[in-house]
């Protein structure tokens, strides 16, 4: 997320068109409308286009003081707030600068949440659920009633346990799948309705504490209504964290950590002519799900996610064998690694510390990274999920 500083110049006795002050017009504006942070300060002395000097001297106390606001938060608020203001102003500055890096400490769930969530109503059906899943990619979705107060949540196993494919289909895809009388059924009878929240004023450390107890992947965020505001995961306080360099020093990461440090040693590792039908136990079986192909020299020439794996037995169009995958490449020996090896991939250095490791995954929207050597030789495999547990 980008933020932005928005500077206002204006002066002390500038009043807006209801007669108040515009510095405090300008301040519960911005309080209203959910900005981050707004504060108006006054100014010992200045100038603007008329060229007159105002100053705070002590004979000069009758004249109009400069007054200056800031107020920070994301580009597109900023500019919608600008939009807001803009025929306030008689005279005056407005300026908005960049910046590298925004938080408040501690950080809390408001600032990080994804928003605004993509949701069903209690109302509708599962279809409607499929056509979120499937246009979205997502296996999370908040029930909310008309009032966006949060009713439940549906996840991608609450949506396979009630299909119930029949696992004999053969040369169908998923929607066609669906039996017809469950294609209507109410998203009231298939949601989660014991949820667990939390509250935008929750900080993020005890937010990612939350989120190990109860082993789950993502919060609901709601008011103290009920109204659903947003969702924060793991990954979004995993990506918030990487601001944290701001108060260290140049190269320094919490608890000393470099990615040689960070990763998994026992990473699945193949090679080219590898069957399928082995690949497919080792991956599916394995915590990374991935794995490792290598050459001769023991230099990685490649990476095969479980993705990988499921995506090619989707595209045959047989979701008769999602549930034996390895089977499945047993008896099909005309495909093999190579057809479905990643040969261009990014990976890690070994010394690569917790920043950059943060902001590569975040940049290639990756969970998984491999460290490699200079040699292209294979020291391990860092994670996502694993990193957050160095927040708590």
């Amino acid at each position: 997320m980008a933020y932005q500083l928005l500077k206002i110049y204006l002066g002390e006795s500038d009043q807006a068109p209801d007669g108040t002050p515009l510095y405090e017009k300008i301040i519960f504006l911005a309080k209203e409308k959910g900005l981050k942070g707004a504060t108006a300060y006054r100014g010992i002395m200045g100038f603007g286009s008329n060229s007159y000097v105002h100053s705070s001297k002590i004979l000069r106390l009758s004249e109009d003081l400069p007054i200056i606001i800031d107020i920070v938060d994301d580009a597109d608020k900023i500019a919608s707030f600008i939009k807001e203001i803009r025929d306030y102003f008689q005279e005056g500055s407005i300026a908005v600068i960049d910046l590298a890096n925004f938080l408040h400490c501690p950080m809390t769930v408001r600032e990080v949440m994804s928003t605004p969530p993509i949701t069903v109503r209690v109302s509708e059906t599962l279809m409607k659920v499929l056509e979120l899943i499937s246009e979205h990619k997502i296996k999370f979705i908040p029930v909310v009633d008309e009032e966006n107060k949060l009713q439940g949540i549906i996840t991608g196993r609450n949506v396979l346990q009630t299909l119930s494919l029949d696992l004999k289909s053969k040369n169908q895809t998923l929607f066609q799948a669906i039996p017809k009388d469950k294609k209507d059924i109410p998203v009231s009878l298939i949601m989660n309705k014991d949820v667990i929240t939390v509250t935008p004023e929750l900080t993020l450390i005890e937010c990612a504490k939350l989120l190990s107890k109860h082993k789950v992947k993502r919060f609901p965020v709601v008011d103290a209504k009920n109204h659903l505001l947003g969702v924060i995961s793991r990954t979004d306080i995993l990506y918030a964290w990487k601001s944290v360099d701001v108060f260290l020093p140049q190269g320094e990461t919490p608890f000393g950590k470099v990615a040689k440090d960070l990763a998994y040693k026992d990473v699945p590792v193949v090679r080219a002519d590898t069957s399928l039908e082995q690949v497919a136990e080792l991956v599916l079986e394995h915590y990374l799900q991935m794995a490792v192909c290598v050459d001769d020299r023991e230099q990685v020439i490649g990476i095969i996610f479980d993705s990988d794996l499921i995506k090619y037995v989707l595209e045959q169009k047989d979701i008769s064998v999602l549930s034996k995958i390895k089977e499945f490449f047993g008896q099909h020996k005309e495909v093999s690694l190579k057809d479905l090896l990643h040969t261009s991939f990014y990976y890690l250095q070994p010394e690569d510390d917790l920043q950059t490791i943060i902001q590569t995954m975040q940049k290639y929207k990756v969970k998984r990274l491999p460290v490699l050597t200079e040699e292209r030789r294979l020291v391990g495999v860092v994670e996502r999920d694993s990193l957050l547990a160095l927040l708590i």
